[in-house]
């Protein structure tokens, strides 16, 4: 004899006879966890009821996440989550996929992605973690962490860039740090127009890794000095301050000219690009001017 549960029929057992249910179709499975504090939303998640209410204040990422296996996606595996998460997860998920920690307080609260804490757990963090166990047959596995303050949730950066693959999504801009050119001090609020200079480059880029990779250094370092930008290079200075006594990094930046060989050759373990000039090994931290801009020198964060 066969049974066939629907998604709606499975809805309308009581929350024992659901877990007598799963028990029966996977008796090993301990990835459910403890059924008794859960029941089906409308589209079939898993979901925690909303015993609770928590404000937005002062939340952090133990409120939301229980960090287990942390893992990464290949872009096959983002195509088959994002096939089979709610739509509106599929929203949220494209903040994640420019690679930068999201604040859970701009995920919860009036006017945003969800109303509370207990939301997000139901409608993203539960939901997507059942169909990525599923998709990878690893019973721990999950798709968010915290950040360091625990504030913030990310995703790995392959499983981001998987997931811009699939959901066709731009690469993102690098994240620079800026200094003058002639002091070697860093800048904290460089001029607008720089940012739009760099932005519009790289509205240009059309590449994209494959098999959800992320774009090295030296690609984008490349399409930059092909749209406009010079390559500079920055040697580390270490000076005192006058009035804390203590060291402070400085460089000392200099131009790379047309006549020199082989200017980018690849990165070391360091981080660094290793340029050559004229069959000389030397290593440099490398940073780019647009002419718009010349006092500033933009240098790719690793």
């Amino acid at each position: 004899m066969m049974i066939v549960l629907t998604p709606d029929d499975f809805k309308k057992l009581s929350i024992s006879s659901r877990q007598e249910v799963l028990s029966l179709l996977d008796p090993r499975n301990q990835s459910y966890e403890d059924d008794s504090n859960i029941y089906y939303g409308e589209d079939g998640d898993a979901q925690t009821p909303a015993t609770e209410t928590p404000s937005p204040g002062g939340v952090t990422s133990d409120d939301v996440l229980e960090e287990e296996h942390v893992v990464d996606l290949t872009i096959d595996q983002a195509r088959e989550l994002v096939a089979n998460i709610s739509e509106k997860s599929q929203q949220t998920l494209r903040r994640f996929a420019a690679g930068n920690p999201v604040a859970i307080e701009d995920l919860i609260g009036e006017g945003r992605d969800y109303r509370d804490v207990t939301e997000l757990k139901r409608s993203l963090v539960a939901a997507v973690k059942r169909r990525l166990r599923n998709i990878t047959k690893n019973r721990l596995a999950v798709l968010f962490s915290s950040d360091r303050d625990k504030t913030r949730i990310k995703i790995k950066p392959l499983a981001a860039a998987a997931l811009r693959e699939v959901l066709n999504i731009p690469e993102p801009l690098p994240e620079f740090m800026f200094y003058d050119k002639l002091t070697g001090e860093s800048i904290s609020a460089p001029p607008a127009r720089l940012q739009e200079r760099l932005q519009s480059a790289w509205n240009l880029f059309s590449g994209r890794p494959k098999n959800g990779a992320t774009i090295d250094g030296l690609t984008s370092l490349k399409h930059f000095a092909d749209h406009g930008f010079q390559i500079w290079k920055g040697e580390e200075d270490w000076d005192m301050d006058g009035s804390t006594g203590e060291a402070k990094l400085k460089y000392l930046f200099s131009p790379i000219n047309e006549n020199q060989t082989e200017l980018l050759a690849h990165t070391n373990d360091s981080g660094k690009v290793e340029i050559f000039e004229n069959g000389v090994g030397a290593e440099y931290t490398v940073g780019l001017v647009d002419a718009d801009v010349p006092s500033i020198i933009a240098i790719a964060c690793e």
